[in-house]
């Protein structure tokens, strides 16, 4: 059955049905002030992810109500002047687990 992904032989309950894997709860939702990534695997990230996830935690402890870090562009990057990309953190949890990526996004990630 198309819609399903599954034959009729499993429909009916005379074949099995495979699990589907369990979704990691950190990847699913990102919830402001909560660690990125799941605390037992941080280890495991690259270099560069993991201190990413660092200043999302250090930025977090020093301003909690704001939402956003502001990513400095240079005339250098995009040849338009000096000028400030707002990012949201939810994004950047995005980034870090490489889902639903913005452009913007992965240019900031880039400089």
């Amino acid at each position: 059955m198309g819609a399903t992904g599954l034959s009729i032989e499993q429909l009916i309950g005379r074949e099995a049905v495979k699990e589907s894997k369990v979704v990691d709860e950190w990847r699913r939702e990102y919830r402001y002030g909560r660690i990125l990534y799941n605390p037992g695997n941080v280890k495991q990230l690259r270099t560069q992810m993991y201190k990413l996830h660092e200043y999302y935690m250090s930025f977090y402890r020093q301003h909690e109500l704001e939402q956003y870090i502001g990513v400095q562009v240079r005339v250098r990057h995009y040849f338009h002047g000096d000028d400030v990309i707002w990012v949201q953190f939810s994004e950047v949890h995005q980034l870090l687990y490489m889902d639903a990526l913005d452009k913007s996004l992965m240019s900031c990630y880039c400089l």
